[in-house]
């Protein structure tokens, strides 16, 4: 077992409402389980954060884990979520994990975006 953990930033663009970053290509001859997701987030004060990880594991394509985004404060113009969330999550070998994050509404009048943080451990692939 080899410890992961990897962190990443995504921006959703003001005339969308959806953003995906790549957080990891898993190694070949590898399977990546992810344990812990942390993961802040600010939208337009109002708006409503959708987020999620996709992950590949026996050829199943892409499956979608919703994550919980709980509502922390608003501060000005922005409403601040978090993540925190512990959880197992399986990536094949040769595969990417995805992160996500989609927002209620389209037009933006402030920068909308998350950091997220993902932990757990590397192992040999079956």
């Amino acid at each position: 077992m080899v410890p992961f953990q990897t962190r990443v930033s995504v921006q959703i663009p003001n005339n969308g409402n959806t953003a995906e970053v790549k957080v990891t290509t898993v190694p070949n001859k590898r399977r990546l389980v992810i344990e812990y997701v942390s993961c802040d987030i600010t939208l337009p004060t109002g708006q409503r954060p959708f987020v999620f990880i996709a992950t590949n594991v026996l050829g199943s394509g892409a499956l979608i884990h919703r994550l919980f985004a709980e509502f922390q404060a608003t501060f000005g113009p922005g409403d601040f979520f978090v993540v925190s969330q512990l959880t197992r999550l399986y990536a094949d070998a040769g595969t990417d994990v995805i992160f996500g994050v989609q927002r209620s509404a389209v037009l933006s009048p402030i920068q909308s975006g998350a950091n997220v943080t993902i932990s757990g451990y590397l192992e040999d692939a079956v």
